[in-house]
């Protein structure tokens, strides 16, 4: 997926981190972007099984982190 620069911006980082006890399990920075697109599918690298959009209604209804669900909320009030 080839994006114009223009309709794109940088919204924040959200830090993810997933510890059991005193060990850090996992540890994720996600790099957030609001991206306007229209009659567009988006296809999976390499690294990933399959690539979707969604609907903030949709991510609601979906099992994500509540930093997941806090970033599409912000994305929806900022654009």
């Amino acid at each position: 997926l080839v994006i114009d620069e223009a309709r794109l911006s940088f919204l924040r980082p959200v830090e993810i981190i997933i510890d059991d006890t005193d060990q850090t399990v996992s540890h994720f920075v996600l790099m957030c972007y609001f991206v306007e697109v229209e009659d567009v599918e988006p296809v999976a690298g390499d690294d990933a099984l399959e690539a979707r959009f969604f609907t903030l209604a949709e991510v609601r209804d979906l099992n994500v982190t509540p930093s997941t669900l806090e970033i599409a909320e912000e994305l929806a009030r900022e654009h």
